[in-house]
């Protein structure tokens, strides 16, 4: 199955409509354009560029997808004790995921951004977090690489799923070939990610308010919070300051 959606990416004509208040789904152009803007508010965060022959030649040759390294992760995803209210999902593949109901209810809440938190304490894991464009879903999609305490060892799959959600691991959380780099990362499945940004339009259009393409990743990086709880992409920016 995946190497037909692969085979599709290569073959798909480039988005270029905006159906984002429609379906959620964002185009190359403004996949950028929101990058920047995040880069911007949230300066952790940086573009790369990747390997030159895996370049994608519908996006900037140094704008491949954004990065942030180091983040801290403190404790596993299983030690949190308590869940908050959460809802389901359905994606385009027709499955659920369950995500906080915060996430899609309160647009003017502080919203999960880039920046590791300030160093000190004691040793910890460290994950670099990287955000590619999916053509086929036409939304983003967010890649792991996690470092045992050391800061070298590089995590075993079995130690990253300790820190990614029990509702995702394993299921919308794999282990695949990033696309730039060509090594092992973690990824979260991006098969129902306009179908959340849909549903975060639709609550913010019952409040007769809107929400602007290039503020996207504000959104997406506390829906993502919902998979990586512990992962502390941490600082925060509110909503209706952008």
């Amino acid at each position: 199955m995946e190497a037909l959606k692969n085979l599709f990416r290569k073959n798909k004509s480039i988005p270029t409509e905006n159906t984002f208040e429609r379906d959620g789904k964002i185009t190359p152009d403004q996949f950028v354009a929101a990058g920047d803007q995040l880069i911007d508010k949230c300066p952790a965060w940086r573009w790369a560029a990747g390997e030159p022959s895996k370049a994608l030649q519908y996006l900037p040759p140094g704008k491949q997808f954004l990065i942030t390294q180091r983040v801290p992760c403190r404790k596993r995803a299983s030690s949190l004790l308590t869940r908050a209210e959460e809802s389901e999902v359905e994606g385009d593949g027709g499955d659920s995921w369950l995500v906080p109901e915060s996430a899609v209810a309160t647009p003017d809440a502080a919203t999960p951004a880039s920046g590791a938190a300030a160093a000190g304490g004691a040793a910890h894991r460290t994950y670099d977090v990287c955000i590619t464009y999916d053509i086929f879903y036409q939304s983003p999609r967010m890649w792991l690489l996690g470092y045992a305490e050391d800061g070298t060892t590089l995590l075993t799959q079995e130690q990253v799923f300790e820190d990614i959600s029990e509702d995702h691991a394993r299921k919308t959380v794999t282990i695949e070939q990033h696309p730039h780099l060509g090594v092992p990362y973690a990824t979260i499945h991006p098969c129902k990610h306009a179908s959340l940004m849909k549903r975060f339009i639709d609550r913010l259009a019952q409040e007769n308010k809107g929400l602007n393409p290039t503020h996207y990743f504000f959104q997406f990086l506390k829906f993502m919070n919902a998979v990586i709880p512990t992962i502390e992409y941490g600082m925060t920016v509110e909503m209706e300051s952008l």
